[in-house]
């Protein structure tokens, strides 16, 4: 709009010039050759006009010509510059979309067209390295040393391609040179910082930290906790040569991390064994405080070296006192009270963890409380066999590997402060639950044991006992020949009475005809019933004397009238003559299983059914 109002007031100033020459009088006089030419005042300013913009016009269709050339060698060159930089953008895309074909299309067209050499010779170096050609890509990140401004990034490649091959004197070579010329990258200081810390020198990894620190290559959080982990692995080192050395570099990184394990740890120990024990427990302490770990419970137990059980005990209950909550101190107690021998106060420390959070530890733990205070290795089994399938116990992991102990690099990428104490990775799907009673829980009750009865005692027992199922399984008979009379013996089960009866005369003669009848003889019948009666000697102690049935037991089962008792009958031992033998001819001290000869068969056995009695005879 100004331009505009400009452009008007120009023109109309023009306008008013042209009428003001117009009406003023006077003439523009030129003489050429004694010629006189005269013309007006407007119309000579008109002519001025005129030729102004024809010179002009001339001047421009002059220069176009002229310059011509030269605007199409820039035209073309610019064509030519912006193909390039096109080329690296899609290149650049490409690499990181993975697609290798497109890169090394767009990688020869940089290369080719593009301006920025440098920035075509990283697009060239990260195709070779997508590829997998490192060979070119190391030549590629050498070639980029040339240039100031991509030296650091060529240093940085040929670190990444030394420390793939395993060339660690080159790649460490790159990452010192690189913290030389930029002390500010966080690459080089990282990578200095762990070949120095690999290497053990202390000292050069103190130096380099507080420069990256300085040039805020790492932030203060991060160089602290770096600091401390560092002084931490000095003390241990310097641990058993330079107590002093080791104890203040422990007290320093103690100061600067109170939850970092191995600096209290260290200090704990060193400042016992110089005398310090009132400072040595204040330090692990509050360590336990910030972080509850097994090696400071450890340490703390014998702060003072010669404690009894009962002392390490007493220290420990003051530990656990300071995290009640912390299953570690639980544990740390229940280790303490079984070293003391005090399995009861050791099982009560334990079961919370037990039913809450049964971990192998805790798991071993109750298994030896078991086989330690009863010797019960049963039960000590039942908790090793759930040990087995129950979630592991932190350790000390470093990139997915289980150390012993704490370490201030990772052995596996060697990156500091990568040790952690965490439950290492489970299998998949996690352990399996755990199912614990309450009764497992409980200790065993040992009832007292019965002294045994003396034998005295035993012979004193009344000849009148029951005779258990066990005892008379079969009936057993036995049958005494004295003389011409034959005394049968009959012992039922004990759901009956012993029946011990004297036969008469005429009945065994009745069984000796029948005997008789079968073709033996009579010599031979005495002499079988001689020796059936020597295999079973009856004495006074052999002979067992049933109570009589009760009337509700003998009760017969078709619902008739129940037989009556029948009366105890005891049967004396057969009478020996003066030469010692009984009257059958058998020695009384003649016991029941006597061999039998290799030529006697033995006595048949024939089943005489009188009319109201059942014999059998050995």
């Amino acid at each position: 709009m100004i331009r505009f109002l400009v452009f008007i007031g120009i023109f109309f100033a023009i306008v008013f010039g042209f009428e003001w020459l117009k009406d003023t009088s006077g003439e523009l006089a030129l003489t050429v050759g004694g010629t006189t030419y005269a013309i007006g005042l407007a119309r000579a300013a008109l002519a001025f006009g005129v030729v102004v913009l024809v010179a002009v016009l001339v001047l421009w269709f002059l220069r176009l010509v002229l310059l011509a050339p030269r605007k199409t060698i820039d035209a073309w060159t610019g064509r030519r510059t912006e193909k390039g930089r096109s080329a690296l953008s899609q290149g650049l895309l490409a690499i990181a979309a993975g697609d290798i074909r497109t890169a090394e299309r767009a990688t020869s067209e940089a290369a080719k067209r593009s301006p920025d050499k440098a920035v075509a010779l990283l697009l060239q170096a990260q195709t070779a390295q997508a590829k997998g050609d490192h060979d070119a890509a190391r030549q590629t990140f050498a070639a980029m040393l040339e240039w100031p401004a991509t030296r650091v990034v060529g240093l940085r490649g040929l670190h990444i391609e030394a420390e793939r091959a395993g060339d660690h004197t080159a790649a460490r070579h790159s990452a010192q040179e690189a913290h030389r010329i930029f002390p500010g990258a966080p690459w080089a200081t990282r990578a200095l910082l762990r070949y120095q810390t690999g290497e053990g020198d202390w000292g050069s990894a103190l130096g380099t930290l507080a420069a990256a620190a300085d040039k805020k290559a790492i932030d203060k959080k991060t160089a602290r906790r770096h600091r401390a982990v560092i002084l931490a692995a000095r003390a241990l080192e310097a641990e058993d040569g330079d107590p002093e050395a080791a104890k203040q570099a422990a007290l320093e990184a103690h100061n600067i991390e109170p939850g970092l394990v191995p600096a209290a740890v260290v200090a704990g120990r060193v400042l016992s064994r110089l005398g310090e024990l009132r400072r040595a427990t204040k330090v692990l302490e509050a360590a336990w405080k910030a972080n509850p770990h097994p090696e400071i419970s450890e340490a703390y137990a014998h702060v003072r070296p010669g404690d009894s059980a009962r002392d390490r005990l007493k220290r420990m209950e003051t530990l656990a006192r300071l995290k009640p909550h912390a299953d570690e101190g639980r544990l740390a107690l229940a280790r303490a009270a079984m070293e003391a021998r005090d399995w009861a106060r050791a099982r009560e420390t334990l079961i919370p963890v037990v039913r809450t959070r049964p971990s192998q530890g805790a798991l071993l733990l109750m298994a030896e409380i078991e086989e330690g205070e009863h010797g019960d290795r049963g039960r000590a089994r039942e908790w090793l066999s759930r040990a087995v399938h129950a979630a592991r116990d932190p350790a000390w992991v470093a990139d997915g590997m289980v150390l012993q102990n704490w370490a201030p690099v990772s052995p596996v990428s060697g990156l500091i402060d990568a040790v952690e104490w965490k439950v290492p990775a489970e299998s998949l799907g996690g352990p399996a639950a755990i199912d614990i009673d309450d009764a497992e829980l409980e200790p065993v009750v040992l009832l007292p044991v019965e002294p045994a009865k003396p034998a005295e005692a035993e012979e004193e027992t009344p000849p009148t006992e029951e005779i258990g199922d066990a005892e008379m399984a079969v009936e057993e008979q036995a049958a005494t020949v004295t003389g011409g009379d034959v005394t049968t013996i009959d012992v039922e089960s004990a759901d009956g009475p012993a029946e011990l009866k004297a036969e008469p005369e005429a009945e065994a003669e009745k069984v000796q005809a029948v005997e008789t009848g079968n073709g033996a003889d009579a010599e031979a019948n005495e002499g079988a019933a001689a020796v059936a009666a020597s295999e079973v000697a009856i004495d006074d102690a052999d002979v067992v004397v049933a109570e009589p049935v009760p009337a509700s037991q003998a009760a017969p089962a078709d619902g008739g009238e129940a037989p009556r008792p029948k009366e105890q009958t005891s049967v004396e031992p057969a009478k020996s003559d003066e030469s010692g033998s009984t009257k059958n001819g058998r020695d009384a001290d003649a016991v029941l299983d006597l061999p039998r000869p290799p030529d006697d068969p033995g006595v048949e056995e024939i089943d005489v059914e009188p009319p109201s009695r059942r014999f059998k005879l050995f």
